[in-house]
């Protein structure tokens, strides 16, 4: 997957562009309705989100935003993968109505 990354989801996807520039920390592959998945290498976890309405446009920038308050983002890795750390939304007549942008913080659990 780390050699040929683009053999997980083609060219420009999310799942090719993490493995493509993670320098082999992080494998990450996306699900049906609105899952993803990311093994982080040398941390002792993982992680998995689920969008509870099977969105798939929200979930690069929901990974991106938990990846980078968990720390496993440098700042290279940051700037090659900032396309998908937000999403413009555009209505079906191609008008732009907004912007996918997370405004959650990962908290310890009690």
């Amino acid at each position: 997957m780390n050699k040929h990354p683009e053999m997980v989801s083609g060219t420009g996807g999310f799942c090719t562009e993490l493995l493509k520039h993670t320098k082999g920390t992080l494998i990450g592959k996306i699900g049906a309705e609105g899952v993803y998945c990311v093994g982080i290498k040398g941390k002792g976890f993982g992680i998995a989100v689920k969008i509870e309405n099977g969105s798939m446009d929200v979930l690069p920038p929901v990974v991106m935003h938990i990846l980078d308050e968990l720390g496993c983002l440098d700042s290279e890795m940051k700037l090659n993968l900032n396309n998908f750390a937000s999403k413009t939304n555009i209505n079906d007549i191609k008008t732009v109505v907004g912007e996918y942008r997370p405004v959650f913080h990962l908290t310890a659990a009690a």
